[in-house]
């Protein structure tokens, strides 16, 4: 009887074994395991994403059943099946993380789980810029308002603004923010400049401005100078002290303004530098010779010493002292 029993149950396995009645796997009855990929995937919105595979299952039963918790950026989908995350984010998505498994046929799960970071930016609006022609009608000596040749939105910050062409003496131009500055100090024949702007990842914006410069005499009288900024009267023939020339600024309304002052001697030197030729003598056609001015010591008003201050001598721009009772041109300046 007992030899039976044991043939019954040596056939009921072949049996079992004959029907399929195994949870083998693709690897001759191993248990499911997982391979994890938890790279994290930053995304932005309407570039599609490349197919990701969070696990990728090894052994078990088929076919596999993924699934995930958490909650997917908009726009983005996941397959059951296969296991992969694949689409095109639709909006911004704060860093956030998904928890992905697997189980194969038998409903064992495995053990390798897949933890992945999801993070959706807005997509890059690319840099433009809005221009401003308005043409540049200046005046020696008159301030200009500022002026913007260029307004740039998108991109990323900090802008770089640029220009092509020659500004007229006396204005500066501020690349971190495009605007032109200044006081003209000198006629600037018409002319055109060209302005663009670029952002920080060197992208230039296809809008350019093209601005027409004209700097036209200041109207003052003739032999008055502007020179950085700074309208000289010029220089008396007559001859005066210190202190006489000196109250002579202070007190006197020339040309209908008021507020002249004595020019100091780094004032005057640097007046002089910007007009003689490389030897040192002034040329015929200069400005201030020109101008019917006195090319002689002309006082400043930086002390030298006790009863004394410096003059320049305007002809070969030499630095000298001068007592106070002695008698020197004057130039007034403001």
């Amino acid at each position: 009887m007992k030899a039976i029993k044991f043939v019954l149950v040596i056939l009921f396995s072949i049996a079992f074994v004959a029907c399929g009645g195994s949870s083998s796997g693709p690897n001759g009855g191993q248990a499911i395991t997982a391979t994890a990929n938890t790279t994290a995937q930053s995304l932005t919105v309407g570039t599609a994403m490349a197919g990701f595979q969070p696990l990728t299952p090894i052994d078990g039963a088929t076919p596999y059943t993924f699934s995930y918790a958490g909650t997917l950026p908009a726009g983005l989908s996941f397959s059951a099946s296969t296991g992969a995350v694949t689409g095109t984010p639709a909006a911004v998505y704060a860093t956030a993380s998904l928890f992905f498994s697997v189980k194969d046929a038998n409903n064992v799960v495995a053990s390798t789980t897949s933890t992945v970071r999801f993070t959706v930016v807005a997509a890059p609006v690319n840099i433009t810029a809005t221009a401003n022609t308005t043409a540049q009608n200046l005046t020696i000596g008159s301030t200009m308002t500022s002026f913007t040749p260029l307004t740039a939105t998108g991109g990323a910050t900090p802008y770089t603004f640029s220009y092509t062409g020659t500004l007229p003496a006396g204005l500066s131009f501020n690349t971190g923010t495009g605007a032109v500055t200044g006081t003209p100090t000198a006629v600037y024949p018409t002319a055109s400049l060209f302005f663009s702007v670029k952002d920080a990842n060197n992208v230039v914006a296809s809008t350019t401005s093209t601005v027409s410069f004209t700097v036209a005499a200041s109207g003052l009288p003739a032999g008055y100078v502007v020179q950085d900024g700074l309208t000289w009267m010029p220089v008396t023939s007559t001859l005066y002290t210190w202190t006489n020339a000196n109250a002579y600024c202070a007190n006197t309304t020339i040309n209908g303004v008021t507020g002249w002052r004595q020019p100091t001697q780094t004032e005057l030197s640097a007046l002089y530098a910007a007009y003689p030729d490389n030897s040192g003598i002034w040329l015929g056609n200069s400005v201030l010779l020109g101008q019917g001015w006195t090319l002689g010591s002309t006082w400043s008003s930086t002390f030298y010493t006790a009863g004394s201050h410096s003059y320049v001598y305007l002809n070969n721009g030499s630095v000298i002292r001068s007592y106070d009772t002695y008698f020197e041109y004057v130039s007034c300046v403001r």
